[in-house]
């Protein structure tokens, strides 16, 4: 459950391996329109082929708040 987390600030989560980055994406959705959050989500992967390839995605789909 998120509500251990504290509620006086963004929160700040790190993907580590995040790949294509679909549940980085699902988490985002989740905490920020679902809950109401403030959040800063990073992906990272060593594959530079999915960090492109997320990186397009997110411009494309959350340009708003990326």
């Amino acid at each position: 459950s998120l509500d251990v987390l504290p509620t006086d600030r963004p929160l700040k989560i790190v993907d580590f391996g995040c790949g294509k980055a679909y549940l980085t994406f699902a988490l985002y959705y989740y905490v920020v329109k679902i809950l109401g959050r403030e959040a800063y989500i990073t992906g990272l992967d060593l594959k530079e082929d999915v960090i492109v390839f997320a990186a397009a995605y997110a411009f494309r789909h959350f340009a708003a708040s990326v």
